[in-house]
């Protein structure tokens, strides 16, 4: 019954895409981890339509009301039915003028548009990020859970991470993200542990010295001493593991110097023996 109850766990919480879902196996395998962590998990749409038409009609104002159709185009949108055209796309956003508390339908859309991207053109894309990026606030734990996985998947998404290549767009996620921890959210520790994660992945493929050295000092001095869940910790060390073993020696040095290593290799004989 174990690995059924980590499938759920890794259900609840973003899976290898790739990668067998349990720790056990993922165990077996060395460093570097080159899977993505991805949130894929479907829509609910019926909960999703309930709760757009119920926020929808609290509206007092015109300028964020959606009208019958737009409400329409939205579900479609989230139904996979309705082209994101520009024309589309600009009406699925208008929820974004809605209450902070209101536009999690919105982000939990988007995140899931970004597994199999159908966005029209680059415009829209960096609309998206731009919308994860405001969304990573402690104003609201539960918006700040989806952006980070719809960060994860843009991230994880070969026509979609350009957007995260450069040190600076890399810079702010990091930041942002390791600031909103310690959190009493478990599911959002573990979804902003798996952006970091991500970010450690992309940068394998696409070697960035000061995001490298950004990203493990993050880890290992804010990230690390803040977590709570067991699953977060994992992702964490296996992020570092990975800048550790195809890091710039730049950033091995500094890894040494604070004796990043030693700590990988505790964690991990102490999560061997809970996963054996």
């Amino acid at each position: 019954g174990n690995s059924v109850a980590n499938g759920l766990a890794n259900g609840a919480s973003g899976g290898f895409s790739t990668a067998p879902n349990t720790q056990k196996e993922v165990q077996k395998t060395s460093f570097p981890f080159k899977d993505f962590i991805t949130f894929d998990q479907p829509l609910k749409v019926d909960g999703l339509s309930k709760k757009l038409e119920e926020f929808n009609n609290a509206q007092k104002n015109d300028d964020t009301k959606l009208t019958d159709s737009e409400v329409k185009v939205v579900l479609g949108i989230a139904k996979g039915l309705v082209r994101l055209s520009d024309e589309n796309f600009n009406i699925l956003t208008k929820v974004d003028k809605w209450e902070k508390s209101q536009i999690f339908p919105l982000l939990d859309i988007l995140r899931s548009k970004c597994l199999k991207p159908s966005f029209d053109n680059s415009e829209q894309i960096k609309e998206v990020l731009r919308l994860f990026e405001s969304n990573l606030t402690p104003e609201s734990q539960v918006n700040a859970m989806l952006a980070a996985r719809g960060l994860s998947n843009i991230l994880s998404n070969t026509k979609l991470q350009h957007v995260l290549s450069e040190f600076e767009a890399q810079e702010k996620i990091i930041c942002t993200a390791s600031a909103l921890l310690p959190t009493s959210h478990q599911n959002l520790e573990i979804s902003l542990v798996s952006v970091l994660y991500n970010i450690s992945v992309l940068q394998i493929q696409k070697a960035n010295l000061e995001g490298s050295v950004l990203l493990a000092s993050s880890i290992a001095t804010q990230v690390l001493p803040s977590l709570t869940q067991d699953e977060a910790i994992y992702r964490s060390l296996m992020a570092l593991g990975n800048i550790i073993v195809t890091g710039p020696a730049e950033v091995k040095e500094f890894l040494q110097s604070m004796e990043i290593g030693g700590l990988v290799k505790e964690y991990t004989k102490k999560e061997e023996k809970i996963a054996s």
